[in-house]
């Protein structure tokens, strides 16, 4: 997949967006332990929930042709070829309860979302970036950020002014833009239900 493929794709399906994914297989490598589940967006088979997301019994898990809502988590590039977009089960049911999603505990995140609603202004200092996969992290407030990047990332320590497009409530994330930069598609609210 070259860059331009995959900066389409990050475009499309940005860090925090909500989307409608089909269960397309569990992915098992070592023949009897599942390690995720793969994810078809739109047709394109470039979706995976990580097994410690999901339900810990392999027989609760959604099953392959289901579909539900996930949010998107992060993207990760596999040898320059292959884009892995990581997701988060909005259905509580297709969740392990146990797990973390990276976001917030409760009680800062009451505090997070009256400091900072939507459309505030922030200055972070980016923590540490990720070229390959399209994000870097930034601290401000003290709190942090995923915060999806597509061009040259600015280096740790760089300064940024960005500004709040939407606020998490499934994974407690608040998701951030460069303040003079376009908002990338964005779609805070959950998707429709299926009924499959």
């Amino acid at each position: 997949m070259s860059d331009n493929d995959t900066d389409g794709l990050i475009r499309r399906f940005p860090i925090g967006k909500h989307v409608l994914g089909e269960i397309r297989n569990h992915l098992m490598p070592r023949g009897d332990t599942a390690v995720g589940a793969v994810v078809e967006l739109e047709g394109l088979p470039v979706g995976f929930v990580d097994a410690g997301h999901l339900p810990r019994g392999l027989d609760q898990w959604p099953r392959p042709g289901t579909t539900t809502g996930f949010e998107i988590l992060r993207h990760d590039v596999h040898r320059s070829d292959r884009l892995q977009i990581r997701l988060w089960p909005l259905e509580t049911a297709f969740r392990n309860l146990a797990s973390t999603h990276w976001g917030h505990p409760e009680e800062q995140w009451r505090q997070i979302k009256e400091r900072h609603p939507v459309g505030t202004n922030v200055t972070g200092t980016v923590t540490s970036t990720h070229r390959p996969n399209r994000w870097l992290t930034v601290t401000f407030d003290g709190t942090w950020s995923r915060v999806t990047c597509l061009g040259t990332p600015p280096p740790p320590g760089a300064t940024l002014h960005l500004r709040v497009i939407a606020l998490s409530e499934a994974t407690h994330r608040i998701i951030l833009t460069d303040d003079g930069a376009p908002a990338l598609p964005h779609d805070p609210e959950p998707p429709p239900v299926p009924t499959n």
